[in-house]
């Protein structure tokens, strides 16, 4: 059987009330066993919630981001060790919007990730490209280039870590990629980690992932999954995209 790995990034959204739900709903799938993981990643303030609620499910609980150090004088910031102590396991990393907004180099992300690591934390590291380069045809020279660069700054080895390709022209746009679009890209990203680092890593899919288009996504040979975004918020339309794997992951 595939192994699946479904990502639920919420992104600055949520509450108590749609954690509940969210329990609710993914409580009734049957995920154990299944080979697939599904997991939440919220708001820095409600992980340990999140962690409390999921505790005796198989649903694991993430963060959005990370610092690179344990401790020290950075206001604002949350390190990998406070995560692992309030019950996350996982966190993203390297985000599009956080690249954008926050202006993480992929050094700072490969620093970043070998902190996670060090910690314990599973992270989930995104790589991808904007309209400009996809037009361009540099997609596969840009994400192995983000890849080799995290790869390089990071002090650990990325062994136990998964991946995201998300087409940052296809991040809450509505658009996606087509099942071709990201089964080249894929298939790309399996094939250099392999040829240069001697990797074998999970490759995670984000881009407007729903229910409805989740199916042919997972058909692809080399996705394992997704990173979702909006229909995470909606506990019957991420229902539908675990569900989804798991079907996939019994082919």
């Amino acid at each position: 059987m595939r192994k699946y790995f479904i990502a639920g990034n919420w992104k600055m959204n949520g509450s108590v009330d749609l954690l509940n739900k969210m329990h609710n709903a993914l409580s009734e799938l049957p995920v154990q066993g299944s080979n697939v993981t599904a997991g939440v990643f919220t708001p820095f303030i409600f992980v340990q919630h999140a962690a409390e609620i999921f505790k005796a499910s198989p649903i694991v609980v993430g963060a959005q981001d990370c610092h690179w150090m344990s401790s020290g004088a950075f206001t604002g910031e949350i390190s990998p060790t406070m995560l692992i102590e309030i019950g996350a396991t996982h966190v993203i990393l390297g985000h599009s919007e956080i690249r954008r907004d926050q202006g993480d180099s992929d050094s700072r992300i490969g620093e970043k990730a070998a902190a996670a690591l060090n910690a314990g934390l599973t992270p989930i590291i995104c790589v991808g490209e904007s309209l400009a380069e996809r037009n361009s045809d540099s997609t596969i020279r840009i994400v192995t280039q983000q890849l080799d660069e995290i790869i390089k700054a990071s002090t650990k080895p990325l062994t136990n870590s998964v991946l995201a390709y998300e087409p940052i022209w296809a991040i809450g746009t509505g658009l996606a990629a087509t099942p071709d679009q990201v089964q080249e890209v894929h298939s790309a990203i399996k094939e250099h980690l392999f040829d240069n680092h001697n990797l074998q890593l999970l490759v995670l899919y984000g881009g407007s992932v729903t229910a409805a288009n989740a199916g042919e996504i997972f058909a692809c040979p080399s996705v394992d999954g997704a990173l979702v975004g909006g229909a995470s918020l909606k506990p019957t339309e991420f229902s539908g995209i675990v569900l989804s794997a798991i079907s996939a992951a019994q082919r």
